[in-house]
């Protein structure tokens, strides 16, 4: 019998491939959190962006060996900053649609099927 986690991550991984869909995940200085917000990512889906905003943490040593695209500059530029630029590399990579949520905690990727 198939566990409402692994239907939930089949239904979401195929829309989000249906759809062409990424979620970015802006970050600065977040390495208390970043972690579990990726993983719970991944559950999702496997098209994961990682924007790090000139992080001064080891948010970058964290995260270095997830299953994840970075992109990454060393100044902090500012959230809306961020989130352009995830824009601009999801665009390049051929997504045509894409979820930003923040690394801090406060949102729940196991939310993005509901988008």
């Amino acid at each position: 019998m198939e566990s409402t986690n692994s239907h939930q991550q089949s239904a979401s991984a195929l829309l989000f491939n249906q759809y062409k869909a990424c979620i970015l995940l802006p970050t600065y200085n977040n390495h208390q959190t970043i972690l579990e917000v990726i993983r719970k990512s991944l559950l999702q889906t496997n098209h994961v962006i990682v924007i790090n905003d000139g992080s001064t943490d080891n948010t970058l040593a964290i995260i270095k060996d997830e299953p994840v695209q970075i992109v990454s500059y060393d100044k902090n530029k500012g959230k809306g900053y961020a989130i352009r630029q995830g824009f601009k590399y999801a665009i390049a990579e051929g997504y045509d649609y894409a979820i930003t949520i923040d690394t801090d905690g406060q949102h729940y990727p196991e939310d993005c099927i509901h988008f």
